[in-house]
């Protein structure tokens, strides 16, 4: 069950091209929604706070999810399936939220899960791999000196 605290997106059943219609007959095309969105599940339940961009973008601000590795992760699965269902983008999470170490692990899981996207976790990802590439050639050129 999730529940959002901006009534444009309880109006529109927070479907994007309700919202989009209903924000830009008011205002201008550029705009963004910031919602509070209680989420619950079965075993979490957490506050996130959520901007809703006129791209279709939903970016994760803030949230109550307990940061440690056994909290199950239904709460934000939940929400990041409910943007997609509709129509708006994948769940971005927040740069900010990646700054604390214990935290920037837990979202790098979230990533690799593919519950969230993060530019930053994507460059973090691609750097990992050529580390991992460089590493694995010189082992190779290492070996092939021994032989």
């Amino acid at each position: 069950m999730i529940n959002f605290s901006d009534r444009t997106i309880r109006e529109a059943f927070g479907n994007y091209k309700m919202v989009k219609q209903i924000v830009e007959s008011e205002g201008p095309p550029t705009w963004m929604l910031e919602s509070m969105a209680i989420v619950a599940t079965t075993f979490v339940v957490s506050e996130n706070l959520l901007h809703f961009w006129h791209n279709g973008e939903v970016h994760l601000i803030k949230t109550t999810h307990p940061m440690m590795t056994d909290t199950p992760d239904d709460d934000l699965r939940e929400l990041s399936e409910w943007c997609e269902k509709n129509g708006w983008k994948k769940l971005t999470v927040d740069n900010d939220l990646l700054e604390d170490p214990q935290q920037f692990y837990f979202w790098q899981r979230m990533y690799f899960s593919g519950i969230i996207i993060s530019e930053h976790l994507s460059e973090c990802e691609k750097k990992e791999t050529e580390r991992m590439k460089e590493a694995y050639e010189r082992e190779q050129q290492e070996e092939d000196t021994i032989l």
